[in-house]
């Protein structure tokens, strides 16, 4: 099971791992609709080809099904509303609620493994590490692993300092070694296309297609 904040981050940082993987589920935590969407749209979302009226959300998860079932992985979208759609103010911290939802999702599952993001720059990556973190600390049974998010990883120092913090607040972390399977990174640059609203932006602002193909996938076991 990956853990995901929003629709594309499953893809873009752990990939390679859902092509290999023989199951897997992706729940994606912000990927809910608001009520009402800011008017004028924001401009991410005009870049991404979206206009007033359109329910963007609904959209993005027709997307990311399309993208993850040319990884044969399953979908399941919770309900939480990122910051770019909302009309109001937006907490930064874990909402009421969320870890009881990632726990359902985890238990109806039950997957031997469960990669959950380091947390890499974006408000809603820090709320799902630390909602991640907070079930692991009382749910046993499967092996946590910490994926580094793409492109964030590709920020100079972001992810040191990252990985600095988690180690300070006592999650110690095992390097692992990533799949060098050409035909995993073959797969995962074709799932990358079904996000069609994204990919091109994310690429303009990115280079993303590029970090794709070269970036190894980052992955740590969390021992403790």
């Amino acid at each position: 099971m990956v853990l995901s904040p929003h629709l594309d981050d499953a893809v873009l940082s752990v990939g390679d791992v859902l092509a290999v993987a023989p199951v897997a589920t992706v729940v994606t935590v912000f990927a809910g609709s608001p009520e009402a969407y800011p008017d004028p749209p924001s401009a991410w979302s005009l870049r991404c080809g979206f206009g007033p009226g359109d329910d963007i959300g609904a959209l993005r998860r027709a997307e990311d099904e399309h993208a993850l079932h040319r990884l044969g992985a399953d979908p399941v979208h919770l309900a939480y509303v990122e910051h770019d759609y909302r009309t109001g103010p937006f907490d930064e911290a874990i909402p009421d609620g969320m870890v009881d939802a990632l726990a359902t999702a985890v238990r109806a599952a039950a997957p031997t493994v469960v990669l959950l993001p380091c947390g890499l720059d974006r408000p809603e990556h820090r709320i799902v590490a630390a909602a991640a973190l907070s079930l692991r600390a009382v749910l046993d049974g499967p092996t946590w692993v910490a994926y580094a998010e793409l492109p964030y990883l590709c920020l100079p120092g972001v992810l040191p300092t990252r990985l600095a913090e988690l180690v300070a607040d006592g999650v110690v972390l095992e390097p692992l070694t990533p799949t060098s399977d050409p035909l995993a990174r073959a797969r995962k640059i074709e799932a990358l296309e079904a996000y069609r609203s994204q990919v091109g932006p994310l690429d303009d602002w990115w280079s993303v297609r590029r970090r794709v193909r070269e970036t190894p996938e980052s992955l740590w076991r969390i021992t403790t």
